[in-house]
């Protein structure tokens, strides 16, 4: 299984999210000017649920979609119609 890591920080600071510290083990603090809060990015992003979350709580309306014919994962704003919700 593929991490969302990648897709999950490329889509904060596209939507202009700032990484302000280390947390504690492999999480990340970060702040959303959107909110302006921070939050806390797991190092190790493994469900699409828990990347979904993660951009709520930064304030985008940006999700992390799963593409149908070849199982990869992407911002829906990056490659659009492609990425469609598994059912």
């Amino acid at each position: 299984m593929a991490g969302y890591e990648r897709e999950v920080r490329e889509a904060l600071v596209a939507a202009g999210c700032t990484f302000h510290r280390q947390g504690k083990g492999d999480h990340e603090i970060w702040y959303s000017e959107i909110t302006q809060r921070y939050f806390t990015v797991d190092g190790k992003i493994k469900s699409r649920h828990t990347a979904n979350e993660t951009l709520k709580q930064a304030g985008t309306s940006e999700k992390v979609l799963v593409c149908a014919q070849c199982g990869t994962s992407s911002p829906r704003t990056t490659l659009g119609a492609r990425f469609t919700l598994p059912t």
